[in-house]
């Protein structure tokens, strides 16, 4: 079992940091084309959201191989949908977490956890099935940044537009943005979008402060809980900005980001996991935190 824990955690950090070299040094990186449902991987046979790393292999898995849906099951899923996978289609791993109790000869009980897999298969690759157009989430009635501002302001977290720098500093509680007019367009977006893809970086930092998740950080850049805490927040502000329609598009500067820690990924295999877990438990806090009609 210890072999496999491994080999899975090694191959999905492969692919991650295969996608994000290959984009390199490019001003599109490569792993962030696509439509912004990707990163909304879900499995339209439970219903559930793909969550943390499998969120970011199935992405990358989709816009290498240039996927037009997030949707993705396993062969017997398609199968109980009345699908198949099409002949010679490879599919993607992703990993799951199981619990199993064991009692040791005193009758002592413990709960021992592992990692096991699974290949799934996006709905491009199957024959016979039809999305249910319905489940597709509209912004009726409010502009996507109206419901962006919405999510943020349920939060209740204190933002201050002053300056030119942006950060969360936790000892106050409070997050510092330049103002909105300091914004400009780039190749990422306009100058809205930008505004709120750094705010919604920022946000991420602020669910880990000690009032909430309260995650360790460091002190200094390239500590490695600094570059841990810095993959969090970017990987949570790109899955905000997906899961808030913010851009037709993932961002490209979401990439150039992660490529930063690149090192950090080559050397401890089980970083991007950690901090896609991290991003995970960020989002489901922000979520709990609105209300029942947004």
């Amino acid at each position: 079992m210890a072999k496999l824990q491994r080999d899975i955690h090694q191959d999905i950090t492969d692919i991650i940091i295969k996608q994000i070299e290959e984009g390199a040094g490019r001003c599109e990186a490569q792993w962030l084309q696509g439509g912004a449902s990707l990163l909304r991987a879900a499995n339209p046979v439970t219903n559930g959201r793909y969550r943390g790393i499998n969120q970011l292999v199935l992405y990358a898995s989709a816009a290498q191989q240039r996927f037009a849906t997030g949707e993705w099951a396993s062969f017997k899923q398609w199968q109980s949908r009345k699908a198949q996978v099409r002949r010679g289609e490879r599919g993607t791993p992703i990993v799951f977490y199981k619990q199993i109790e064991r009692e040791n000869d005193e009758g002592d009980k413990s709960q021992l956890r592992f990692i096991s897999h699974s290949t799934v298969f996006n709905a491009a690759q199957v024959d016979g099935y039809e999305p249910d157009i319905t489940a597709k989430r509209e912004a009726e009635g409010a502009s996507l940044i109206a419901r962006a501002q919405a999510f943020i302001d349920a939060t209740g977290a204190q933002i201050e537009e002053s300056g030119s720098t942006a950060c969360y500093m936790p000892q106050a509680d409070r997050i510092l943005m330049p103002p909105r007019a300091a914004f400009l367009d780039t190749t990422s977006g306009d100058a809205t979008t930008n505004f709120y893809a750094v705010l919604l970086h920022e946000l991420t930092h602020w669910t880990g402060g000690p009032l909430r998740i309260n995650r360790k950080c460091g002190k200094r850049f390239g500590d490695y809980a600094y570059c841990g805490e810095e993959l969090i927040a970017e990987l949570g502000s790109a899955f905000l900005c997906a899961e808030l329609d913010i851009s037709p598009f993932p961002r490209p500067d979401h990439a150039a980001y992660l490529g930063q820690y690149l090192n950090m990924m080559k050397a401890d295999k089980t970083a991007i996991f950690k901090a896609a877990a991290d991003a995970s438990e960020a989002m489901d806090l922000l979520r709990s935190m609105q209300p029942a009609s947004l």
